[in-house]
């Protein structure tokens, strides 16, 4: 199949499209230039005319992963994440023709401050821009009269191969091995999925004919605090533990508000489908696993 990837310069754009690449025809996007041996083109999503972009990929399917999330950026940079993480999906929508199967990467930000645990009929209101511009892409989605589109709401854990990033998990393990103390919340609990998980499941859902849902949560099954998490991250890659600290939200003066429960429920993929997500120990097997295979630190 002929697979547009948005995003694929971003951590798990990057990823998804090797992946997808050995046994998809992939045509990958993104702002940045970067050297690859994919069919690449470099894209500012921010255009008001998508005509190149759609005609030279020609996709059946569209993986819409490009995004801004960094929160603190979003919040001060409000037009521009509009324009990124909500009007691209329009753009999408309004430039393929009704075949293509568009699959936007949405994420856990779409809930608020209360919300824990949430399922994909909860309530979604947002407490920061990041997550009101995700929650605007999810609008243009629903209401489109397009009956071939998912949304996937999950949260990720990876490591960005192509270039450095500032992942959750590039800070912890860079900040350890340079000597720098860090501090996580013990009182913010997330279920995350590792980019390489979920690409498997991005890739099974390619090959579903026929979805019944437009929302689906695609995350860990099973939830932790961040500290709790770094400190069996740090373990499993035999990393030293001096440099990590135990710490509160309460204490956080970023200017983004941020949910302290940012888990979500991700039953009624599993149940419906079948499929398996992995727990915190899967999700820090498969970074470890990678961590190993493409060392970089």
């Amino acid at each position: 199949m002929r697979i547009l990837i948005t995003g694929a310069s971003g951590m798990l754009g990057s990823a998804l499209a090797f992946e997808l690449s050995k046994k998809h025809q992939v045509f990958a996007t993104g702002r940045s230039d970067f050297v690859t041996h994919l069919k690449y083109k470099s894209f500012d999503l921010s255009n008001s005319n998508y005509k190149p972009l759609v005609e030279w990929s020609n996709p059946q399917i569209i993986i819409h992963c490009a995004a801004i999330t960094d929160a603190e950026f979003c919040e001060a940079n409000s037009l521009e994440a509009i324009k990124i993480n909500a009007l691209s999906v329009k753009k999408l929508i309004q430039y393929v023709n009704e075949k293509v199967k568009i699959i936007y990467i949405s994420s856990d930000a779409v809930f608020n401050l209360i919300n824990n645990k949430s399922k994909e009929k909860d309530y979604t209101n947002p407490n920061n821009v990041y997550g009101k511009t995700k929650e605007i892409g999810e609008f243009f989605m629903l209401n489109s009269s397009r009956s071939n589109v998912i949304i996937v709401r999950t949260t990720i854990v990876g490591i960005n191969f192509y270039r450095r990033g500032n992942s959750l998990v590039e800070w912890i393990i860079s900040s350890v091995n340079s000597k720098r103390t860090i501090t996580l919340f013990n009182d913010v609990i997330f279920n995350p999925i590792s980019i390489w998980d979920l690409i498997k499941e991005l890739d099974f859902l390619i090959n579903c004919e026929t979805i019944d849902f437009k929302i689906l949560h695609v995350s860990g099954n099973q939830n932790c605090s961040k500290y709790f998490f770094g400190v069996e991250l740090l373990k499993a890659l035999k990393l030293n533990l001096d440099y990590i600290q135990e710490g509160s939200i309460k204490d956080n003066i970023k200017i983004a508000n941020r949910r302290r429960d940012q888990s979500i429920d991700c039953s009624l993929y599993q149940k419906k489908f079948n499929r398996k997500l992995p727990s915190i120990k899967g999700t820090i097997d498969s970074i470890k696993k990678n961590f190993r295979n493409e060392k970089r630190y």
